[in-house]
């Protein structure tokens, strides 16, 4: 595959994730079971907002098509989003890429009783 490297606003890449998701939810194939591997390698960089958006669709998605349970093709669509529902609801405590945090240089306490002497 060819790869290429990108500057793009996170809000862009957000909603591009969004919409992507919402379009191979009722997809079949290929395109479905990527877009569930592709919210799972991507979920830490979406904001809890992102994140409740892409659950709260997914939960709706499971709702319309719940008569997919009963064709045996189509329910392995069904149960792969069902299953991404479930890896979510256990990813539901981890920070959001936009919180901040201060990185400390770690200070040997010899070198500071060492200053003070």
């Amino acid at each position: 595959m060819n790869e290429i490297q990108i500057n793009l606003p996170l809000s862009v890449f957000q909603e591009w994730a969004i919409a992507t998701t919402r379009y191979r939810m009722t997809r079949c194939g290929h395109m479905s079971f990527s877009g569930v591997g592709d919210v799972k390698r991507y979920w830490t960089m979406f904001t809890s907002r992102t994140r409740k958006v892409i659950q709260n669709d997914i939960e709706q998605f499971l709702q319309d098509y719940d008569h997919w349970k009963q064709d045996e093709d189509l329910s392995l669509f069904y149960n792969a989003w069902q299953n991404l529902l479930a890896w979510i609801k256990t990813q539901k405590h981890q920070p959001t890429p936009h919180q901040s945090y201060v990185e400390l240089p770690i200070i040997s306490q010899e070198k500071c009783n060492a200053k003070q002497n």
